[in-house]
């Protein structure tokens, strides 16, 4: 029915990222609402006192130096270019970039 509202985090793009979660960190089972801290550790999404000490414990890495530029090539698109450096080495698993683009309006 198109009328219902969407589940944003029903989509099957996030079953499979939290799959490789699962096989990653070794887990038996898949289980929600899961929390992923840093990639290394997991907990139960609300467990506030287990998620503030993983956050307190979790690596901490250097910021990169990247210099971000946007283009909208049509109006429903938003093209955007990284370029700059790392400044830790990145293993041979890589690493993911996440951009949040968001927009603010006050009236």
């Amino acid at each position: 029915n198109n009328s219902r509202k969407r589940r944003p985090y029903g989509s099957s793009q996030w079953t499979v990222r939290q799959k490789a979660y699962v096989e990653a960190l070794n887990l038996d089972t898949m289980f929600t609402p899961q929390l992923v801290v840093q990639g290394c550790s997991q907990l139960i999404g609300n467990e506030e006192e287990t998620l503030l000490k993983s956050i307190s414990e979790a690596p901490r890495f250097p910021s990169p130096a990247f210099r971000a530029t946007f283009q909208r090539p049509t109006s429903e698109t938003l093209q955007v270019s990284l370029t700059g450096a790392l400044r830790m080495k990145v293993d041979g698993n890589g690493m993911d970039i996440i951009v949040a683009i968001y927009d603010i309006v006050l009236e």
